[in-house]
């Protein structure tokens, strides 16, 4: 019950960021102030930021670390001339603040999480059924709230832009046979990564280890792969991948995935990130979701 309870106010509270964002920045007046706010908290978070990490306590350093990397992007992306350059790498809009703010979100994400991973204080537990179901109702959640589901489009739009069209029966078999390359780049980067890291192969096994708890059931392994696809897949294939486009939010995607090891996501959920993303693009996202599930399925199942 607390893992639902915690679960739910996680998802509200991020929502409730975002359409407040959403509120902010209706008209032009708005968002002038917008830009002031940003470069207020961008000064005021690096400014603490910095204090934190003099401070030379461990258990400040990693929160000294967030602030500073998110106040200096923050900080970075008001200036227009910096915004202009990444516009030109990104399919974004560079007058407009929803995108980059969002930017600055993502990359805070991935180095707050390769912080954690490098400071070893990072725990992984079996996953269970209830948080894995909540997991995957906050990742949708997040993904109607980013497209703007009842403020900028209705049920109808919102399901045309995450990319949600049915199969046919021949896309459907496409998306299953998208599981062979899968598993293919898996195996060559796992043998890769560990002719360069002896010890990988032990290491990720320990890790898939922790999160199924061992657990190796048909059953079980359907509800980590369903659950995992759904959300991921509609928020990072769905709402993220058109605004920013299929490399980036591939890397996005493996890099929060970094508990597997740094070098191991690089070298297969990168490639694994952008074949998903094709199909996005092709398909739609219910395809990506069901190579996704299918893979993840046939992991756990295979206890590796």
């Amino acid at each position: 019950m607390s893992a639902l309870i915690g679960g739910l106010f996680l998802a509200a509270s991020i929502i409730g960021v975002i359409y407040a964002i959403d509120a902010v920045l209706v008209n032009e007046r708005s968002r002038a102030g917008v830009r002031v706010a940003g470069a207020s908290v961008a000064l005021i978070l690096v400014v603490f930021g910095t204090l934190l990490l003099a401070t030379d306590r461990d258990n400040a350093t990693i929160a000294g670390f967030a602030l500073l990397s998110a106040g200096s992007t923050l900080g970075l992306l008001m200036l227009p001339p910096v915004r202009a350059v990444v516009a030109r790498l990104l399919p974004l809009n560079a007058a407009a603040p929803r995108d980059w703010v969002g930017l600055v979100a993502l990359l805070w994400l991935v180095i707050v999480r390769l912080a954690l991973f490098y400071r070893g204080e990072e725990e992984i537990s079996q996953v269970q059924v209830a948080e894995a179901m909540i997991q995957a109702l906050v990742l949708v959640g997040v993904a109607l709230a980013l497209i703007g589901i009842g403020t900028r489009r209705d049920v109808a739009q919102a399901v045309r832009r995450l990319g949600l069209r049915s199969l046919s029966y021949g896309q459907s078999a496409f998306a299953a046979v998208v599981v062979i390359p899968f598993a293919v780049v898996g195996a060559l980067s796992v043998m890769a990564v560990e002719y360069m890291q002896p010890g990988t192969v032990e290491r990720l096994e320990e890790t898939v280890t922790s999160i199924t708890g061992g657990e190796t059931s048909l059953q079980y392994g359907l509800m980590l792969g369903i659950t995992a696809a759904v959300g991921e897949e509609t928020l990072f294939r769905g709402a993220l991948q058109p605004k920013y486009g299929l490399v980036f939010t591939s890397l996005v995607f493996a890099l929060l995935h970094v508990q597997y090891d740094l070098l191991l996501i690089v070298a297969s959920l990168f490639p694994v990130g952008l074949i998903l993303g094709l199909e996005r693009k092709y398909l739609g996202t219910v395809a990506a979701i069901v190579t996704h599930a299918l893979y993840n399925t046939l992991v756990v199942v295979a206890g590796s």
